[in-house]
């Protein structure tokens, strides 16, 4: 069997573009938290007057919820749209995605947080819609194998 014929059959085989979304997703985000956290530590300190803890389980509720979004809407609609084999055709559909997700969150938090910064709020906003675009472009592109 050819290698590339291998890497697709063990690719489609054992759920390897969900465990894909997960790892990528989980992958980009801990590096862009964790090159941001001054940023987002500050601005979780002002708004709850403490030291910013992560509560584990709400956070891996947060992953799963967006894992679904990238499942079963970003995924759907880059493949339904023409221009998905390009970078900015995604950005396109699975960016647009993001940015909405995030974007509600933030915004949300905007309206019921006094000192939750724009700031934040937009970069944090944008950050979801390059984050879903580069997940769902890379799978997409596995799925090309």
């Amino acid at each position: 069997m050819q290698q590339s014929t291998l890497i697709k059959t063990y690719y489609k085989a054992y759920y390897m573009r969900e465990i894909a979304i997960v790892a990528l997703m989980l992958f980009f985000d801990t590096v862009w938290i964790n090159s941001n956290m001054t940023m987002y530590k500050a601005t979780m300190e002002s708004v709850q007057k403490a030291p910013l803890r992560i509560n584990m389980t709400a956070a891996a509720v947060t992953y799963l919820f967006m894992f679904l979004s990238i499942y079963y809407i970003a995924l759907p609609m880059a493949a339904a749209n023409k221009n998905f084999v390009t970078f900015l055709g995604t950005a396109q559909t699975a960016g647009l995605v993001g940015l909405l997700t995030y974007g509600v969150y933030n915004f949300t938090n905007m309206s019921t947080f006094v000192d939750y910064s724009w700031s934040t709020a937009a970069i944090d906003t944008l950050w979801g819609g390059l984050l879903f675009t580069m997940v769902v472009y890379i799978v997409m592109r596995l799925d090309r194998l």
